[in-house]
């Protein structure tokens, strides 16, 4: 008798140490990725050690009641897990566009020349594009103050044709003057981003 109650004890303190520790490490992860897992972390709820059973004369719990209770449960627990998994890999896109930033020269000569994947850049065109071409507008229209959208097909058009940043920048000197230096390296540090970061996303 004597040696089935340590044996009890033994495997409750066991299970209180292991809800202890897991306890420890949501709370750890919780802090690393920002994201609070509201009232339902921290101690569990007690759970009845016995249950009045349900009578068809409606005395005891209502097992409606129960059930409500378990929706209400399991719709917040999704919601807590939808929740920490967009941030996660919010956090996940963040690292894997601070990687690719690290790979791009800031000094200008390594930048320009830094090497291109022109085959790549022609089969996947239309989605780099897409990503290059509303920076392009917005800077025109925050260096001339109107849209020029001319000018924006040039810029490129000149990408698309495989021009050097030399080229394109002494296209546009006579328009932008002495802020097009400025804008060919923001311009082609966001080309080569948008380039790698379609070639290297995350699968």
């Amino acid at each position: 008798g004597n040696k089935q109650t340590s044996s009890s004890d033994t495997l409750n303190t066991s299970g209180q140490d292991n809800d202890s520790s897991d306890a420890g490490r949501r709370s750890i992860s919780s802090q690393q990725i920002g994201f609070s897992l509201g009232k339902t972390s921290g101690t569990k709820r007690p759970r009845p050690t016995s249950m009045a059973p349900l009578t068809s004369s409606g005395s005891g719990p209502s097992s409606s009641m129960f059930q409500q209770h378990t929706d209400e449960d399991d719709e917040e627990s999704l919601t807590q897990l939808a929740k920490k998994h967009r941030t996660l890999q919010s956090l996940q896109e963040l690292e894997h566009e601070e990687a690719i930033l690290s790979q791009i020269p800031s000094d200008p000569k390594l930048l320009y020349a830094f090497p291109i994947d022109w085959d790549f850049f022609e089969l996947n065109k239309k989605k780099v594009v897409d990503k290059v071409r509303p920076w392009v507008s917005s800077k025109i229209v925050e260096y001339l103050d109107m849209e020029e959208e001319d000018l924006v097909d040039f810029v490129i058009q000149n990408i698309c044709d495989r021009s050097t940043p030399a080229s394109i920048k002494a296209q546009i000197d006579v328009v932008l003057d002495k802020e097009s230096e400025s804008f060919i390296q923001q311009l082609w540090r966001l080309f080569i981003f948008h380039l790698l970061a379609l070639k290297n996303r995350p699968q």
